[in-house]
């Protein structure tokens, strides 16, 4: 999994802070592809956001705890 930061418009904001699975193999996330399939699309031209992997403690406890965001799982460390 990563996360999508800061940077987010009205076009996109419903992804900010959000976790999404890059592979869509991790069960309990959204998966980034349908993020880049929306019309208009997450990465859209003058978007802002930037995608960052997890650490290996964060990936271990969204695995276990499926926070519904970044922020939740800030929390949880």
């Amino acid at each position: 999994p990563c996360w999508l930061g800061p940077g987010a418009d009205e076009v996109c904001n419903r992804w900010r802070d959000k976790i999404v699975s890059m592979s869509g193999m991790t069960d309990g996330f959204p998966v980034l592809q349908d993020a880049l399939n929306e019309k208009p699309p997450l990465f859209h031209p003058n978007c802002r956001h930037g995608l960052h992997p997890l650490t290996k403690e964060e990936q271990r406890i969204a695995m276990v705890r499926k926070p519904r965001n970044y922020t939740d799982l800030k929390r949880l460390l």
